[in-house]
């Protein structure tokens, strides 16, 4: 057999792999990674089993518990569930919906908040601190309540600088962003 009929027989069965690859799939895709029949979520507000109920740490426990102190809209768990749905609708094909449409629910729950104090002045006042977050998801399927994804303890430690106007809350939403693309990262492990 001559050069040329050996590389063109060789070139078609190059070919011929590449088409029966192309046609069985090789087990691979691309994109996200979802079960058939999910294409929505509904995204409940997080739980908190922890004393934190707003990311506004007050030093003075007076100040707390006075009648004057006005509630913050911002509640740690609205924070986390409204981060989780962003991050949602930006890295995923999933469309939101309320519970009573959606194929599937992801269900959070903030499980720890610690913070510490890293750096102290010689007044003792505090310089820099560090607030460690704790998260526990589920994703499940609505009609059987298949578990679609599920991690506990998806951490994030974040510093801050109270001379830079840096604060208690910035650490938490700054950690929250984190946790929320965690768990984006996460609702895939099944798969």
């Amino acid at each position: 057999m001559n050069r040329i009929g050996l590389l063109t027989r060789l070139f078609l069965s190059v070919c011929a792999g590449l088409l029966v690859c192309a046609l069985s799939g090789c087990g691979y895709r691309s994109g996200w990674l979802l079960p058939s029949d999910v294409k929505t979520v509904a995204v409940q507000v997080a739980s908190n089993e922890t004393f934190w109920r707003e990311a506004v740490k007050v030093d003075n426990m007076e100040a707390s518990t006075s009648a004057a102190t006005p509630r913050p809209a911002f509640t740690m768990e609205v924070d986390l569930s409204e981060r989780i749905k962003n991050e949602i609708v930006r890295r995923t094909p999933l469309r939101l919906s309320g519970e009573d449409e959606a194929d599937s629910v992801l269900t959070a729950s903030i499980t720890q908040v610690k913070p510490s104090v890293l750096l102290r002045d010689a007044s003792d006042n505090v310089l820099s601190e560090r607030v460690t977050i704790s998260v526990d998801f589920v994703w499940r399927t609505v009609p059987d309540g298949r578990v679609i994804a599920k991690t506990s303890g998806i951490s994030r430690p974040t510093d801050f600088l109270v001379a830079r106007g840096e604060s208690f809350t910035s650490a938490t939403r700054k950690s929250f962003d984190y946790i929320a693309e965690q768990i984006v990262e996460h609702m895939q492990t099944g798969f």
